[in-house]
Formats: C-alpha cells, structure tokens, sequence
C-alpha cells in the first residue's frame, strides 16, 4: 500500500467512527446512525473494566476475501476507526486488540 492509499484509509476509519459511533446518553446522534457503541471503551476505562469493546468478536466481524491488498486496506481502516481507543488500551495495559480477518479464496468468494 501506498502512502496516499495508507492516509486515505485512516480517514475513512475516522469518518466513519464519526457517522456510526456513538456514546450512550448521546441524544445528538441520529438514532438510525448509531452502529459503532463507544460506551463500551468508556465503561472499560472509567468504570468496571469488565464491558466489552468494541473490536470485540461480538461486535465486529472483519470480512474481506484473500487478497493481501483487501487485508491491508481493511486493517488499516480499523485503526483509523478505532486510533485512540486502541492507543488508550495500549497506554493503559500495553496490549494492542487482536481482530480475526475472516477470508475467503478469491475464487469461491460469494460476495463479488
């Protein structure tokens, strides 16, 4: 991936954390938006640190087929969706999220 590509990719990541998330409480946010719950990342450092987050399986499943440039655009879109929330994980434990990539062969793909 190219630099443009890779930048391009972060702000599509920021974009959209910016159209789908939302915080609990946050009566802004266009109700059919809310997709990306941030709630959990906030309840995690400021409160119980039991809630769940959201790169967490049950709520994300990363998809792409299996191609390395399909991969490397998904995963750095991630980062851009998840920058500071995986940066305050990191900070706070010194772990970074593991994501599954589920892949397909290109060639028996469904989803073209």
């Amino acid at each position: 991936m190219i630099l443009q590509g890779y930048e391009q990719q972060i702000q599509n990541g920021r974009i959209l954390r910016h159209a789908y998330g939302y915080y609990e409480g946050d009566f802004e946010h266009d109700e059919r938006m809310r997709l990306l719950d941030l709630t959990y990342h906030y309840k995690y450092f400021m409160e119980e640190q039991t809630s769940a987050l959201p790169w967490d399986k049950q709520h994300l499943y990363f998809r792409a087929d299996d191609d390395q440039r399909t991969i490397m655009s998904g995963q750095v879109l991630l980062r851009g969706l998840f920058d500071e929330l995986v940066m305050d994980k990191f900070y706070d434990d010194g772990t970074y999220p593991h994501v599954v990539v589920h892949t397909a062969d290109r060639n028996r793909d469904i989803m073209d």
